[in-house]
């Protein structure tokens, strides 16, 4: 379940890519009664993820610690992860970054399953970058710039946002890779039907990357991609549902 505020903005043109498999409801918690419902949400779940930047959830009672507390009477603990850019205790790809924080929560069900407790994982974009960089290293400069020069020797500047760089950087893709990188073998065709109801919606997306032999798990996603606050801000019964009403 996806949490999002009705009155802050959100880059939802992102929303075709990564908000598959959520349900999305909206919370103001500057109300009293909606941060009831969150922490009527948390109370029933295993892992509670933060994207907002340090210190602002705690200005509404849902820190860290005030997550952990809340859930301190259930049988077994709560598991927090936080992310953020730039790191939790000064200036020092954000998909792998989530990645490595998704391994982390994984470390954390098998830790609190065997051993109980509450577990909190931090993880931050400029991290995951500087493992990146410092212990897997660079290309050696033969396979660069064989890269480079096959993608039109873009030039990109540290201060060119993403909304400038998604763009540029899709555009050269296209003009340069797209046979390589946009095979229609690499693409599914799949319901999209939150995003209007009845009207039989479907979006063409990537395909998962991992395959099971003899098709043991099919990897996939049970609800489909939506907009900020389509669901109803609680669990529902079928966790199958495609909407919560």
């Amino acid at each position: 379940m996806r949490v999002t505020a009705p009155h802050q903005p959100d880059l939802s043109s992102l929303h075709p890519d990564l908000n598959w498999g959520k349900w999305n409801s909206s919370l103001d918690l500057r109300k009293p009664e909606d941060r009831q419902l969150l922490k009527d949400l948390i109370l029933e779940a295993d892992v509670v993820v933060s994207g907002y930047r340090p210190g602002k959830l705690e200005q509404y009672g849902f820190g860290v610690k005030d997550i952990v507390d809340l859930c301190s009477e259930r049988e077994k603990g709560i598991i927090v992860a936080q992310e953020n850019c730039y790191g939790w205790y000064g200036s020092d790809g954000m998909i792998s970054t989530g990645v490595a924080g998704i391994c982390g929560i994984l470390d954390a069900i098998l830790q609190r399953g065997e051993h109980g407790g509450s577990y909190q994982v931090d993880i931050a974009i400029n991290y995951y970058s500087q493992w990146l960089v410092s212990s897997v290293g660079t290309y050696p400069a033969p396979v660069w710039d064989a890269l480079w020069s096959a993608n039109g020797r873009q030039v990109f500047r540290h201060y060119q946002g993403m909304l400038q760089l998604l763009p540029a950087y899709m555009g050269m893709l296209f003009k340069n890779s797209a046979a390589k990188l946009f095979k229609p073998t690499y693409f599914q065709t799949r319901s999209a039907e939150a995003l209007d109801p009845g009207k039989g919606i479907t979006m063409k997306i990537v395909k998962p990357v991992l395959k099971f032999p003899d098709g043991v798990v099919n990897l996939g996603f049970n609800i489909s991609t939506r907009g900020n606050g389509v669901d109803a801000p609680k669990w529902p019964k079928d966790l199958s549902v495609e909407i919560v009403t």
